[in-house]
């Protein structure tokens, strides 16, 4: 085994060794780079742990409004099921609990494509966002059974998606397409107007929360159909 002689240097004292105070210094360097290489891996383990915590929070905050944007800049109004026969109203539904719409535009890893039911609703209690998706191909399709939102739903219809730590899914209407109208007594939590069977917007307070963080509430606008 190695020995170190530790001796003091006095006048032309060559003798081969650590004095004390090479010793305490080397000891004081090496726990100065042991605190601060504990703290870079603390920094690390926490940001990780962020991560962790809010990597599918930050998405859905992110893809939902998104989605929900491309779906209603596709909204369909109207459809001809068979040739020679009148074009098929399509009813737009939108309430405090969600909104439901027709539309063709479905992701590209989809597998429904054509015309879809799109129906969007919030369990405030749980802070689940269900999505419902309803391929259309007859008339039988558009019956509000297969509407999660209407007051004939018959609970068949299971949601394509389910979304967990949806705090805030709060939705208004207006006729106007101005954001400027979101302080107007025209936009309202139901949409019922008889003339104008769709809204001219919608607004979207949105929130999610992750298992302790909870993001910042964001206002969203869509245009109807542009």
């Amino acid at each position: 085994m190695q020995k170190f002689n530790l001796t003091f240097r006095t006048g032309s004292n060559k003798d081969s060794g650590f004095t004390l105070l090479e010793l305490l210094v080397a000891m004081l360097m090496v726990s100065m780079v042991t605190i601060i290489i504990a703290q870079a891996l603390k920094l690390s383990i926490n940001a990780w742990d962020r991560a962790q915590r809010e990597g599918d929070t930050f998405q859905a905050r992110t893809a939902i409004p998104s989605l929900l944007r491309k779906q209603l800049d596709s909204i369909v109004k109207e459809k001809i099921f068979a040739p020679g026969q009148a074009p098929q109203k399509l009813v737009f539904i939108g309430n405090e609990k969600g909104l439901s719409f027709f539309t063709t535009y479905t992701p590209m890893a989809g597998n429904l494509t054509g015309l879809l039911r799109i129906t969007y609703v919030h369990d405030k209690q749980e802070s689940i966002l269900f999505l419902y998706q309803k391929l259309i191909l007859t008339l039988e399709d558009l019956n509000d059974t297969y509407c999660p939102l209407s007051e004939v739903w018959d609970s068949q219809l299971e949601p394509s998606g389910k979304i967990v730590g949806i705090n805030m899914f709060n939705v208004r209407y207006g006729s106007g397409k101005s954001y400027a109208d979101i302080d107007s007594d025209s936009v309202k939590n139901i949409w019922e107007d008889k003339k104008n069977p769709y809204p001219g917007s919608i607004f979207l307070d949105f929130q999610t929360m992750g298992k302790r963080i909870a993001s910042n509430p964001e206002l969203w606008q869509f245009n109807i159909g542009t």
